[in-house]
């Protein structure tokens, strides 16, 4: 009987845990507006319990992979955006400052420097701005190529984008799955002390 009693709390300690908020990874979908390079893939995990709740941020542009995770968990705001208005709202097309005419886009760039001067590189980023572009929240990531083209031409990209939570069994299903393997248990114990 302390078996089961034992294994019966721990089967409930798990069910208690997989109930507390975990991080969350999501993907995000794009959409090319003007231009021609839309972002082949782009996901990143999201955990509000941490200071810096951004890790794995990356998106696909032009087969080059930006890393966004230091710049969205410090995001550069304008105007009359604070602290509240986060790169998650950017993300989650919730911005306060930018409301009620709020613009949520990502934007992709070539940028060539003077001829003189190597410094041309890829840029990507995420913003949300109002209609005069007085107030705004975003962040983005520079890549600088090893090799740069001969005469490289600028170019620039620009999109929609959505954000969707990957699906994780909820922790009513785990509760489940755990009671109906203690039950099993309990049935194999049963039958074996039915034997002796």
């Amino acid at each position: 009987m302390r078996t089961k009693t034992r294994l019966f709390a721990c089967v409930l300690s798990m069910a208690a845990a997989t109930s507390i908020a975990s991080p969350v990874t999501y993907d995000i979908n794009f959409t090319l507006v003007n231009g021609t390079h839309q972002p082949t893939n782009g996901s990143f995990v999201y955990d509000d319990a941490l200071a810096n709740p951004f890790s794995n941020f990356t998106a696909v542009w032009v087969n080059r992979g930006f890393d966004l995770t230091a710049v969205a968990n410090s995001p550069t705001r304008f105007g009359a955006c604070g602290s509240g208005d986060t790169a998650f709202g950017v993300l989650d097309h919730n911005v306060p400052c930018v409301s009620p005419n709020g613009a949520y886009l990502w934007m992709g760039a070539f940028v060539v420097g003077p001829v003189d001067e190597p410094d041309a590189h890829y840029t990507f980023a995420f913003a949300a701005t109002d209609g005069n572009e007085i107030n705004a929240v975003g962040f983005e990531s520079v890549i600088v190529p090893k090799i740069v083209p001969v005469n490289p031409s600028a170019f620039a990209d620009r999109g929609t984008f959505s954000i969707q939570a990957r699906a994780v069994p909820a922790p009513a299903t785990l509760t489940l799955l755990s009671s109906g393997l203690l039950a099993l248990l309990g049935l194999r114990q049963r039958r074996k002390a039915l034997r002796r």
